[in-house]
């Protein structure tokens, strides 16, 4: 018989569109665990495993209800009934962009990763633009990035295929690789990073005949890069925690830059976007604003590894509160 672990005890959320991909990820667990009593407000269907020492819950999104709003509405789900969850991936099938140019050559069964460049955080959602006189449609927003510790492990699992020299993954991102219809609905909500197995072109050329392959290698590239998390977490787990915290504290000043359109932050890779976001807030034409820093619990981070704290905005316009769980 399966064991049954905690809700607590969950610390991964995958959330995947199709049952071929659901699937996928159950053959990726190294133990399936038992279910788990459902909450009356959460309508999702989920299944829990382990892949090394991370317990990973698995949604799948309403069958023949895909996009934007159905994914927002499973994670959002999925964080209340999985209060501890540190991050989520984003996994399934997507349609590979052909034809880019020369330097990029897309082929069936590769893997695309929302990894951020200096215009974007990985995944642009389409309808974010408007278009100009010639034309041309000019971005006028941005979603999140992934949080910073997938984004170290993604670094650390290109550097091992460079050094074996390898390319089992395409990661160039001087255009778009890849389509696919959920990942606009999380990432401002809910941090995780977009693994896509390409199984057709986006194009007329469609067909489902690799779908099934490309969830696995979908599925399988989450594993690795779960194990390579595992590594760096092994020698100081607080550190990996404190991470995770840094990664939301960053997502979230972005978050609140890009809506007050602040200079900068979508110029560089290296930008200070807390010390912009600080700036702009303290100006003397800015209105009224309330600061919220939810769940504050972690003081060594917020006054004394990161000093998070002399990131927050002091102005006679505006007010800052805490919450947090501890008495």
């Amino acid at each position: 018989m399966a064991k049954s672990v905690p809700a607590n005890d969950f610390t991964v959320g995958w959330v995947c569109a199709l049952p071929i991909e659901m699937a996928a990820a159950a053959e990726m667990m190294d133990e399936e665990f038992a279910d788990l009593p459902s909450q009356p407000s959460d309508t999702n269907i989920y299944s829990f495993g382990r892949i090394g020492v991370h317990n990973v819950v698995v949604a799948c999104l309403p069958a023949g209800q895909m996009g934007t709003n159905q994914a927002a509405t499973v994670a959002s789900q999925m964080r209340t009934s999985f209060p501890l969850l540190r991050f989520g991936v984003l996994v399934g099938i997507g349609g590979g962009v052909p034809n880019l140019d020369d330097d990029i050559d897309i082929r069936l069964g590769d893997v695309v990763i929302s990894q951020p460049s200096g215009q974007h955080g990985g995944v642009i959602q389409y309808d974010f633009g408007k278009t100009g006189a010639d034309g041309r449609v000019a971005r006028t927003g941005s979603l999140n990035a992934p949080p910073t510790i997938l984004l170290n492990a993604l670094a650390k699992l290109r550097s091992n295929d460079l050094r074996r020299k390898t390319q089992v993954l395409n990661q160039e991102l001087g255009g778009v690789l890849c389509f696919e219809m959920e990942a606009a609905g999380l990432m401002n909500n809910f941090p995780c990073i977009d693994i896509r197995g390409i199984c057709d072109c986006a194009d007329v050329h469609k067909n489902k005949r690799w779908q099934a392959y490309a969830a696995a290698t979908a599925a399988a590239y989450v594993k690795e890069l779960l194990c390579t998390i595992l590594r760096l977490a092994s020698s100081d787990p607080d550190k990996l925690e404190s991470s995770v915290d840094m990664a939301m504290f960053e997502n979230a000043y972005c978050a609140i830059g890009r809506a007050l359109d602040v200079r900068g932050i979508n110029d560089d890779d290296q930008a200070d976007v807390k010390g912009l976001v600080k700036t702009a807030l303290e100006r003397d034409d800015v209105g009224s604003w309330l600061f919220i820093v939810d769940n504050a619990d972690d003081t060594e981070l917020l006054f004394t590894s990161s000093k998070l704290i002399t990131y927050l905005p002091s102005n006679r316009k505006g007010s800052i509160l805490l919450t947090t769980r501890n008495h």
